[in-house]
């Protein structure tokens, strides 16, 4: 026989069961719902706009570079010092800045803060920002280096290339240049001042 005490309590679990399903598909339902999915960046295309890019210079002090600014198209090269295929890629990105002159200008953009070793290590003489904005990091979509990303005077976004000028690309971007790329360098992790 059940006890007279036993009515109550079924009812009791009962209501705490259904408030815990309550409370579980309410909460389901928040957690799965768009808005609640973590965001992922879109990334950067061309036709984009994008405003002036924020970082700091190799002395430390802040820096803005505005394509709109400029007569000739903007080019922003990203890259860090620890890889792999930036370092594969640094003789590709030289001739791009010795063709430079008053054709585009080419700004480095190295994604590690501690890149003077680097620089003076491989002779590097255009100008490099470092610590982008976070702003920045958005607009531009930062990310995966080497990434060469070219700004025409009006802000908008003309070209983007992902990655070392391999077989497939170098041609494309030897031609966008109007110019003549070596290709990619053997992997020589001795050239450095960091570790590729």
């Amino acid at each position: 026989m059940s006890s007279p005490n036993a009515a109550p309590v079924d009812r009791i679990v009962l209501t705490l069961l259904f408030l815990s399903l309550t409370a579980n598909v309410y909460l389901g339902v928040k957690v799965l719902s768009p808005a609640a999915m973590p965001r992922r960046i879109a990334p950067l295309v061309i036709g984009s706009t994008v405003p002036p890019f924020e970082g700091k210079d190799m002395e430390g002090k802040p820096s803005l570079v505005d394509a709109r600014a400029a007569r000739v198209n903007t080019v922003f090269y990203v890259f860090t010092p620890d890889c792999v295929w930036c370092g594969r890629n640094l003789a590709n990105v030289q001739a791009i800045a010795a063709s430079a002159g008053e054709r585009y200008r080419l700004i480095g953009i190295s994604l590690d803060p501690n890149v003077q070793p680097y620089l003076r290590a491989n002779n590097i003489d255009f100008p490099v920002l470092v610590n982008p904005s976070a702003q920045t990091i958005a607009n531009y979509k930062l990310g995966p280096t080497p990434t060469t990303i070219v700004v025409a005077p009006s802000g908008d976004v003309v070209r983007i290339w992902q990655g070392a000028y391999g077989p497939d690309m170098v041609h494309d971007v030897a031609t966008f240049f109007g110019i003549s790329l070596p290709g990619l360098q053997a992997d020589d992790r001795s050239r450095a001042g960091g570790v590729r």
